[in-house]
C-alpha cells in the first residue's frame, strides 16, 4: 500500500480515537468530516500525484460500540451506481476528482443533485437512495458507521 494511503489511514485512526465517547450515529461522522478535511489538505500534493489501479480493502476501526469501516475507492473511468441504497450512516470524502449525488425520492419527480469536489464530504443517513456518479480519475474515501444502536434515544450510560 502506498505511503499516502497509509497516512490517510493513520489520520482517520487518530481522529476516531480523539472523538468524544458520547458522540454517536451520524453526528460522529459529521464530527469526523470536519476534523479530517483540514488534515487531508496537508496531503493534497501527494494525493494529486497518486496513481492507483484498484480499490483497496476495508480497514476497520473500533470506538466504544462503533465499528467504522474505511474504504478507498479509485475510479480511472467515469463510473455510475444507480439506485444505491445507503444501509448505514455513511460519509463520503472526495480527495481527488469529483462526484455527483442524485437523491432519489420515491414520490417526487424532481430529485435533488449535489456535486462534491476535492476536500469536500457528505454524510448520508440510512435508507437514503442515491445515484452516485464519479468523474474520471476520482479518488474518494467512504466511512461507514456500524453502530448497534444508532437511534436518537439516549442509552442508559449516556444519561447525565
Amino acid at each position: 500500500m502506498s505511503k499516502v494511503l497509509e497516512d490517510i489511514k493513520n489520520i482517520v485512526r487518530q481522529e476516531i480515537e480523539l472523538l468524544n465517547d458520547k458522540v454517536s450515529g451520524i453526528i460522529l461522522l459529521e464530527s469526523l468530516k470536519f476534523n479530517l478535511i483540514p488534515k487531508f489538505s496537508d496531503l493534497e500534493k501527494d494525493i494529486a500525484a497518486l496513481e492507483i489501479s484498484e480499490n483497496h480493502s476495508v480497514s476497520e476501526f473500533e470506538k466504544n460500540n462503533h465499528t467504522i469501516h474505511l474504504n478507498f475507492s479509485f475510479n480511472k473511468a467515469t463510473k455510475s451506481k444507480f439506485n444505491k441504497e445507503v444501509l448505514k450512516d455513511t460519509l463520503f470524502i472526495v480527495l481527488k476528482g469529483g462526484m455527483t449525488l442524485d437523491f432519489i425520492e420515491k414520490n417526487k419527480e424532481n430529485n435533488q443533485k449535489i456535486s462534491i469536489y476535492p476536500l469536500m464530504g457528505i454524510c448520508l443517513s440510512p435508507q437514503t437512495i442515491i445515484n452516485l456518479n464519479s468523474l474520471k480519475n476520482t479518488f474518494f474515501i467512504e466511512l461507514i458507521n456500524f453502530y448497534s444502536n444508532s437511534n436518537i434515544e439516549n442509552l442508559e450510560k449516556d444519561v447525565i
